[in-house]
């Protein structure tokens, strides 16, 4: 009994740092536990994101290669519209043109939720500048030659612009990729 109360310090230190080792290794597993929860989730979290880039790249891409080839189609028409200027159009040319300008009118009005501003904001140029002679045609059977010159003269220029739009854009959605 004498030892003990020599000890008593001693022995309370040595039940002290027992109990604080198992508080400890208790403490650090529920930290390691509550860390490793919070890992998970910014994995899940972060392979949500990737998920949504990838679906927005090729639903974006998508529309950009279903755009692009009908604004080729409609450039093609107006180059082989006024291939031979002195030639007189005939009905069918007409209704090429006009068909070509329809299809890329509802792909850009269909698609306008899904196309960058910087891309629409062109595509509307080329809407802006051919509707009005379109519908005008289309009521009347009728053109009006100076505007199709406008048309002409101005679509290739509005074409470029979104070919380099669509360019810039679909290089920026590729290295946008998400840190791993």
């Amino acid at each position: 009994m004498d030892w003990i109360i020599k000890n008593l310090f001693s022995i309370l230190n040595l039940i002290i740092l027992i109990l604080l080792s198992l508080y400890g290794k208790a403490w650090v597993n529920r930290k390691k536990a509550n860390l490793e929860k919070e890992i998970e989730e910014l994995k899940s979290s972060h392979s949500k994101e990737q998920f949504i880039h990838k679906l927005q790249f090729e639903k974006e891409f998508k529309i950009y290669e279903y755009l692009w080839m009908k604004i080729a189609h409609f450039k093609r028409a107006l180059e082989a519209f006024y291939r031979e200027p002195d030639k007189p159009k005939d009905k069918k040319q007409l209704d090429d043109f006009l068909q070509n300008f329809k299809e890329v009118k509802e792909t850009i009005i269909n698609n306008a939720p899904f196309i960058s501003k910087e891309i629409y904001s062109s595509a509307q140029d080329i809407l802006d500048l051919a509707i009005g002679p379109f519908l005008y045609y289309a009521q009347t059977k009728t053109v009006v030659e100076e505007k199709l010159l406008e048309i002409r003269d101005k679509v290739p220029k509005i074409c470029d612009n979104i070919e380099k739009a669509i360019r810039d854009r679909i290089k920026n959605l590729g290295e946008s990729k998400l840190i791993e």
